[in-house]
């Protein structure tokens, strides 16, 4: 009979404001007003809405260090990018790098294969170009474009490397400067096969003379030719 009365309820009345009229709703320190938060509809406390419920317990992520795609998405920005060297190459070397061959690759307007056939004019122009978009410590200067001629070096070899096995033209360089590039290939591949027949009509032509009769006899020979020679004193 006490489950019964209790669920009774006095006509006129609502869930709402009978639970609003408990007293034990108003002494509960937990249900308190100053530790829950007040929705608009005026309904303290969690809310039953699971989107708003996950607003209020939300807790926002510690901030991150932006990495590097971020840091360099704009070409404007990059103009003064801080670098310094790190052994035989940089700081944030990928990036660099890449830039670096992006350079050599856009300024590439002759016939050269490699950083030794590339005039002067034209590596200070890759150079000035680096300078444009990074800078440095100015203790630096020496080390940085060491490090910056060597990673030039690196990239047309291996440009020029990927080119000689394929026998493709790279996109960057010009129809007439590739057909130049090839007649070089060609005549260093000529020059290398004289230099090795030269050697090899040397090597034929001197077996046999006294000059380098040493590297034809054996130790015994040897010993038998100074004994004659000590005879003879």
């Amino acid at each position: 009979m006490r489950r019964g009365v209790a669920s009774q309820r006095r006509p006129g009345s609502s869930p709402s404001s009978s639970s609003s009229s408990s007293p034990f709703l108003s002494s509960s320190p937990a249900l308190s007003s100053n530790s829950q938060p007040v929705h608009a509809d005026g309904h303290i406390g969690p809310s039953s809405d699971p989107q708003m419920r996950t607003e209020f317990t939300s807790v926002p992520s510690p901030s991150v260090p932006p990495s590097s795609s971020m840091q360099h998405s704009n070409d404007e920005e990059d103009s003064q990018f801080m670098i310094s060297s790190f052994g035989d190459s940089f700081t944030d070397a990928t990036y660099v790098v890449r830039k670096l061959n992006k350079i050599i690759n856009n300024c590439w307007m002759g016939q050269y294969s490699s950083w030794t056939t590339a005039p002067k004019e034209v590596k200070e122009l890759w150079w000035n170009e680096f300078k444009r978009k990074f800078r440095w410590d100015e203790a630096e200067e020496k080390e940085v474009r060491r490090i910056f001629k060597k990673k030039a070096g690196d990239h047309m070899r291996n440009v020029m490397n990927r080119a000689k096995r394929s026998q493709e033209k790279p996109d960057f360089i010009t129809a007439d400067n590739w057909a130049k590039i090839k007649r070089t290939w060609d005549t260093e591949k000529h020059k290398q096969i004289s230099e090795i027949n030269k050697k090899n009509r040397a090597s034929s032509s001197s077996k046999g003379s006294a000059t380098y009769a040493g590297g034809s006899i054996n130790i015994g020979e040897h010993r038998k030719r100074i004994v004659s020679l000590l005879n003879m004193l």
